[in-house]
């Protein structure tokens, strides 16, 4: 019987995230397939970032989920350099986890320092108050030393996009957040298998892409109240506009990407749910107070989750 194979593109970074969802788009299609046989080819993967990592994960935890595969078989340790990138992000036992469709435990994710940067991997649940808790905060505000600048806004950033998949989540998906911090810049990368962006804010545009341009706008949420102002992603779009940065958001079949302020929104491959991915340079002059400029509210309290 020959087996269905699912080559991972080359480069699964950040830039070239439509590659990985154009292999994984017929899967997300279906609710379940029970496929027999089936392998991963991972051995062409030669360039990979912490958003690529999270995804193939959370890939993986949906075909786990939904019950896609049957025993699939995953080439990981043939790829050093894929396995030494994984290894140092923590996702390599969280893959054999899922692979071997063993259950997470939170001691699986870890916080952990190497080198010039700490990694942050934390699963999101809906009976989870806190997904930062503080002896986490204060070894990130440690890495930064003194500089309360700059500790604000990578724990802004963080808390901002976790308290938006919480908020939203209609189902505990299990989102997954990892924060990859350096002292020049912070990458956060945060993703699930919900209903996604599109659904949950489907009265603020009848297009696809007019739901998804709109949800960095101030004021829109799937749950206004006097809890949920409707500010999260754009205080994180605000950062990004300040700092000169990167952000990602592809929900369902749409995708909207803001470089260095320069926003584009289109259509890609379908992915089941939502994923966010978000490069913030921590320059010298950046305040969180900045980002309020011109607004009602010079102050913003921290959306620590």
């Amino acid at each position: 019987m020959s087996s269905k194979i699912f080559y991972i593109p080359e480069r699964l970074t950040s830039q070239y995230f439509k590659d990985f969802l154009d292999v994984a788009k017929d899967i997300f299609k279906r609710d379940c397939w029970h496929i027999p046989d089936v392998v991963v080819r991972v051995d062409r993967i030669n360039k990979v970032d912490i958003l690529g990592q999270l995804l193939l994960y959370k890939f993986f935890d949906y075909t786990v989920q939904n019950q896609c595969f049957i025993k699939p078989v995953v080439n990981l340790i043939e790829n050093k350099y894929l396995n030494a990138e994984m290894t140092k992000l923590g996702f390599k036992n969280l893959m054999k986890n899922y692979i071997k469709a063993n259950n997470l435990k939170d001691d699986d994710f870890k916080y952990n320092e190497c080198d010039s940067f700490f990694i942050a991997p934390i699963v999101l649940r809906s009976d989870k108050s806190k997904a930062i808790d503080a002896n986490n905060i204060k070894k990130i505000e440690n890495f930064y030393g003194g500089n309360k600048d700059i500790q604000n806004i990578v724990l802004q950033s963080i808390g901002e996009i976790g308290s938006n998949f919480q908020e939203h989540a209609d189902c505990d998906t299990q989102s997954v957040i990892v924060a990859k911090g350096e002292k020049s810049y912070i990458e956060v990368a945060c993703a699930d298998n919900g209903v996604g962006i599109i659904n949950s804010l489907r009265a603020f545009g009848n297009k696809d892409t007019e739901v998804m341009r709109r949800c960095i706008d101030k004021g829109v949420s799937s749950k206004i109240d006097k809890w949920h102002t409707g500010s999260g992603l754009w205080i994180i779009n605000q950062l990004v506009n300040k700092s000169n940065g990167t952000m990602i958001i592809c929900s369902q079949n749409c995708y909207l990407k803001n470089k260095k302020g320069h926003i584009t929104v289109g259509e890609s491959p379908l992915w089941k749910g939502t994923f966010i991915y978000v490069k913030i340079p921590l320059l010298a002059t950046l305040k969180l107070s900045d980002i309020f400029v011109g607004e009602i509210s010079p102050t913003v309290q921290l959306n620590i989750i």
